[in-house]
């Protein structure tokens, strides 16, 4: 768990990542939806432009910063004819992204955590202690593209291992390459937000859904873009021991692009899975579900 706390603390500077290759039988496939307008209601303007850019370049010596919400809530695994109750944990980041440089090739940012606090009930709180402890002071440096893609480029000694640094080390792009007007969609691929290695869990390594994002509208003048995001995914595959597992889910969210600023300000997403254990036929076992909502929120503070 620990591990995958330190991995979503990369997730906020971007919505997008390259996932591993799952060690289960099976794969993630794409149920695209339409994409819904943005929760985020932008104020009216009298006028929208025909395109815009939306492009990620930040001012050099701009410090944005930023507070990481996530809550996760869950429900099994148990019968889906059973009652369960549903249990909930939390963390909340606040770090600050330095721009040490930016020109039209993009960006070169020191991204640093201040603090970090955790709500798990039933974890050991020496654990949580130790998570939140070993987060604060951790440090990468980044080097972001104009639409967003990312390369780490430097990190403190030990803050980022294994499976973190592959599916972390190099994000695409969210934004379009092209300009865009309003009411205009784009796709990007998406890796779902965690991957503690391998398993038949809705959190192991692997996952992935193709989104379709959507300029909803332009405001304040023009300075501010807002889009939103919606992606279904599936994934099946086989747990030792011959059980059959299901995915299936949604995903749903808004971003906010300050074209002033040249960054996303603002950005929410939520996960909504169900994982079904089927066992093998002849056997007593009963069918197993596990229902999970994963609450994501990144705000830039003024």
């Amino acid at each position: 768990m620990i591990r995958r706390w330190s991995a979503l603390l990369l997730v906020p500077l971007l919505a997008t990542a390259r996932g591993e290759r799952s060690v289960e039988r099976g794969a993630w496939s794409v149920e695209s939806q339409s994409a819904p307008r943005s929760t985020l209601h932008a104020p009216r303007s009298a006028s929208q432009p025909r395109k815009v850019a939306l492009r990620i370049k930040p001012r050099v010596g701009d410090t944005l910063r930023m507070r990481f919400d996530q809550v996760v809530q869950s429900a099994g695994p148990a019968p889906p004819s059973d009652p369960v109750a549903s249990r909930s944990s939390a963390m909340h980041v606040m770090s600050r992204s330095v721009v040490e440089r930016s020109d039209d090739a993009g960006a070169v940012v020191l991204t640093i955590t201040d603090s970090a606090t955790f709500e798990a009930p039933g974890i050991d709180p020496r654990q949580v202690d130790a998570a939140r402890r070993a987060l604060r002071g951790r440090w990468a440096r980044l080097r972001v593209s104009p639409v967003g893609a990312m390369e780490m480029v430097d990190a403190r000694p030990g803050d980022v291992q294994g499976s973190t640094v592959a599916a972390f080390s190099r994000l695409p792009g969210t934004l379009p390459e092209s300009p865009v007007k309003v009411g205009e969609t784009w796709t990007r691929d998406l890796a779902l937000p965690w991957g503690a290695g391998g398993g038949t869990s809705p959190f192991s390594a692997g996952g992935k859904v193709q989104v379709i994002f959507r300029l909803d509208s332009i405001a304040s003048g023009g300075s501010h873009a807002y889009v939103s995001m919606r992606g279904a995914l599936a994934r099946s595959g086989v747990a030792q021991g011959g059980t059959h597992v299901t995915t299936r889910g949604t995903m749903t969210g808004t971003l906010l692009v300050d074209l002033k600023r040249g960054w996303m300000t603002d950005s929410r997403a939520e996960f909504a899975m169900v994982t079904t254990w089927l066992p093998i036929a002849g056997t007593k076992a009963r069918p197993m579900q596990l229902r999970v909502t994963v609450t994501q929120r990144l705000h830039c503070d003024d």
